[in-house]
């Protein structure tokens, strides 16, 4: 009667280390979901800036190729 005693024991241990484990990885996945939202949003205030940064080089090149122009 004892061994079946142990056994329980022993099962509900692992249950509860089970869902210790359950918790964790929930945990690790809501942080990489949460860290992928961020880094998406990074990115694409980066390409953003690329963009306005790229805009503003051909206006400024524009308008020095057309003084150029004039002294030519």
């Amino acid at each position: 009667m004892a061994i079946p005693l142990l056994l329980i024991c022993m099962c509900l241990q692992v249950e509860v280390r089970l869902a210790n484990k359950e918790e964790q990885s929930l945990e690790k996945d809501m942080i990489y979901q949460q860290v992928c939202r961020l880094t998406d949003r990074v990115a694409a205030k980066v390409n953003a800036g690329k963009d306005d940064t790229l805009l503003l080089a051909k206006k400024v090149c524009s308008r020095n190729f057309g003084r150029l122009n004039m002294l030519f």
